[in-house]
């Protein structure tokens, strides 16, 4: 029997950006039903790319993305030669096309930017100005395929059962808040806004999981001292495990932000809060996601701190606004 063929996606490295992915992994899986797709990318975000239904070998960049390491980036290569007949690389830096050129991947999909035509032998051209800026519609782009609307990850059944005992939450009955962000301060809907959203949360008689990273184990620790019930698992899971118990809540709530995308792929009720970012560039990818945002003539400035100082786009996005919105997403109303 011949042996079957493989193709390489270089994934992106931001979490949000790999839950967008997986349509296109789904896509051109579907395509070539002959051909294994692989994922090469940052450990972190393999994580996610392991729920993908679709996706075969998971291959960990063992460096930061966004340094040079040119001598281990053609050591990877060279482990890769002989192996991929195509390599789609969705990132947009010259340093995410290295590694398919040093494996000597014959055909080479990606955007021709940043001195890239010289690593990247089929080049895609943008669009139109600004389409790199919506990453579901960049990747579509880049791989050639046309894709299905709303990622989905897979749930570990066992491991949902596991921790949802161990956390005291029960499945339905508690809705998930993402009070982190990469990315800079002005994403962040304020830390007082979140307790008070969980307390509104809280006397309607739901429980209330507040997750995140390591790096957002403060934002996540005040979030739950100012709203008593509420359990703090900021830093606590694995990206794996999140997306198990996700899964089981009533809904999520959060910023623009890897786990916001995440909660959309699972399938439950989610409402992304919006300021400084585009909600049409960005949204979370579900039938049961929806945005907020005010709409400010300032917004979407994209920056990572607010240029005017007031941070108005997120600090007069009410807890009430917000629970009044979710309770409609979620088929709750509030009392």
């Amino acid at each position: 029997m011949a042996p079957r063929a493989r193709l390489l996606i270089v994934g992106p490295n931001w979490v949000g950006d790999m839950v967008m992915a997986e349509p296109v992994v789904s896509a051109l899986s579907r395509a070539r039903p002959d051909r294994t797709v692989d994922m090469l990318a940052p450990p972190h975000v393999l994580e996610v790319a392991a729920r993908m239904p679709d996706i075969g070998a998971l291959i960990p960049l063992p460096f930061s993305p966004h340094a040079p390491h040119f001598g281990p980036r053609w050591a990877l290569g060279r482990t890769l030669r002989g192996r991929y007949e195509t390599a789609v690389i969705l990132p947009n830096s010259f340093l995410s096309a290295l590694v398919p050129w040093f494996a000597g991947v014959p055909e080479r999909r990606g955007y021709r930017t940043e001195l890239r035509h010289l690593l990247v032998n089929r080049p895609v051209r943008e669009t139109g100005p600004g389409s790199r800026r919506v990453p579901f519609r960049s990747y579509q782009h880049v791989a050639g395929v046309t894709a299905a609307a709303a990622p989905r990850l897979r749930v570990d059944q066992a491991q949902q059962a596991e921790a949802l005992q161990r956390f005291g939450l029960r499945e339905g009955c508690f809705v998930a808040l993402f009070p982190g962000a990469e990315g800079g301060s002005a994403k962040r809907w304020p830390v007082a806004h979140f307790s008070g959203l969980a307390r509104l949360l809280l006397d309607e008689g739901l429980g209330v999981a507040v997750l995140g990273s390591p790096r957002d184990r403060a934002v996540t620790g005040a979030v739950c001292r100012d709203a008593p019930g509420a359990v703090d698992m900021g830093g606590r899971t694995s990206l794996g495990l999140a997306v198990d118990l996700i899964a089981a809540a009533r809904g999520a709530v959060g910023n623009d932000t890897g786990l916001l995308h995440v909660a959309a792929a699972t399938g439950v009720p989610v409402l992304g809060l919006y300021g400084p970012t585009a909600p049409d560039e960005t949204p979370p990818l579900s039938a049961l996601g929806a945005t907020i945002s005010l709409g400010l003539p300032c917004a979407p400035c994209r920056a990572r701190t607010c240029p005017l100082g007031h941070h108005r786009c997120m600090s007069e996005l009410l807890p009430q606004m917000v629970m009044a919105r979710f309770a409609s997403l979620a088929g709750r109303a509030p009392s």
